[in-house]
């Protein structure tokens, strides 16, 4: 399950969070990228958790600017993991500039070698 939160960055005072859940199928995937194309996101920060957010950046991938976020930089506070806010904090961290991001590569630039 994905938990999904949009929010208007550009606007002034609190965020008005979006919340939706999505599956990780194919399907589910398109339906969340479909989602966010109406709903006019232009970026988007995810969370590297092991090797599951390879699906979903390569299905956003070109269609809005995205950032990966090193999970140890998103830490929640000690006690039960909440997924919707847990992805709020992340936007607003993100939005502040206090995230660490990963390097993901370019699929298309090669290896650079021999």
């Amino acid at each position: 399950m994905l938990a999904v939160v949009i929010a208007d960055a550009g606007r002034e005072g609190e965020f008005q969070f979006q919340r939706r859940e999505f599956g990780t199928t194919a399907s589910e995937l398109r339906e969340l990228r479909g989602w966010l194309d109406r709903q006019a996101v232009r970026e988007a920060v995810m969370e590297s958790t092991a090797q599951y957010w390879k699906p979903v950046w390569q299905e956003l991938e070109g269609h809005c600017e995205l950032a990966l976020a090193q999970a140890h930089s998103n830490r929640a506070p000690q006690g039960r993991k909440r997924d919707f806010a847990d992805a709020e904090r992340l936007l607003r961290r993100h939005v502040a500039g206090e995230l660490i991001l990963s390097f993901v590569p370019n699929p298309n630039s090669g290896c650079g070698g021999p």
